[in-house]
């Protein structure tokens, strides 16, 4: 008998895409198959179920946003597991589950999982707490942890657009400073300037907004793509906010590297958002990359 255990957040996303569990049990039920069936009923929950079961079950199936599957993942890297996950993106956003082109069909991911369709993956970790594609810092990353859910329950990815470009968008503007940082990366490189804003991914897109196809990102190569943002005012973050819609990058305003860990340096703690949820940490943290840490069943992509 194979045993899948099944995760479901019954508060991710939008109401009218949630899977419940009676959307997802057909698709994966088989005469040779066990599904213990589990229900998420606070933060955390998912990363303490995924460490009671991780190596005692062929899969894990979790059903919510990116910010379920992330406790789905750190419960997996706590656990020392590798367990394979079958990840139904049901959030607001689903960067990363958009990303790897993730089947939002039960049946589509259950075949790829019968197929054993699946592949290692790089994640990232920021003091001892992991992330599967972002950690950012500055400007506007506040609005990803700040949206409540009930707005995401009811809008999905409006949500996020109507916190942060409407109700809060002129604070923002008003309280438009940077923040003194200090980069050392593993393979020598300083990076020091005053920063508006700081994305450390592994991923293609952030934010529905950012799209880093052109750097020649892959998923398992070791490496983070660093973009760090400065030089903004109120006259100019207009400009540079379209040349970015439009995949444009040039100018003094934007650096971007690829690196395999930096430390941050700052002269206070930090306010980062992980995949979506709030991270705070100390002035002075590591950030470095776990090479192939999580089997995820997914098709083949050029991202691998």
């Amino acid at each position: 008998m194979k045993k899948y255990v099944l995760i479901v957040n019954p508060k991710a996303g939008m109401n009218k895409h949630r899977l419940t569990a009676a959307d997802i049990l057909p698709a994966f039920s088989a005469p040779d198959v066990e599904i213990i069936e589990k229900t998420t009923l606070r933060g955390g929950h998912a990363t303490e179920i995924t460490m009671e079961y991780a190596g005692k079950c062929d899969a894990i199936i979790v059903s919510g946003g990116d910010g379920t599957y992330n406790e789905v993942l750190n419960g997996m890297i706590k656990s020392g597991q590798k367990t394979p996950v079958v990840y139904l993106p049901c959030g607001s956003t689903n960067d990363f589950a958009n990303t790897l082109k993730l089947p939002m069909k039960p049946a589509d991911a259950a075949e790829l999982l019968r197929k054993g369709s699946m592949h290692e993956y790089d994640v990232g970790q920021i003091g001892d707490t992991q992330f599967s594609y972002v950690a950012s810092f500055g400007i506007g990353t506040s609005v990803s942890y700040s949206t409540s859910q009930k707005a995401k329950n009811i809008f999905g990815h409006l949500a996020y657009i109507v916190n942060g470009f409407v109700l809060n968008f002129f604070p923002i503007m008003t309280n438009l400073k940077p923040t003194h940082l200090r980069f050392e990366t593993v393979e020598g490189d300083v990076y020091e300037d005053d920063y508006f804003l700081v994305f450390v991914a592994n991923t293609v897109s952030v934010s529905g907004i950012f799209d880093l196809k052109p750097f020649g990102v892959k998923l398992n190569d070791g490496l983070f793509e660093v973009m760090l943002v400065r030089g903004l005012t109120p006259s100019n973050i207009i400009p540079a906010l379209m040349r970015v819609l439009k995949k444009d990058y040039s100018g003094d305003n934007i650096v971007i590297f690829k690196t395999a860990g930096l430390k941050v340096i700052a002269d206070h703690p930090l306010n980062w958002a992980i995949d979506g949820e709030c991270f705070d940490s100390d002035s002075t943290c590591e950030i470095k990359v776990l090479p192939k840490a999580v089997t995820l069943v997914s098709e083949k992509t050029e991202l691998i």
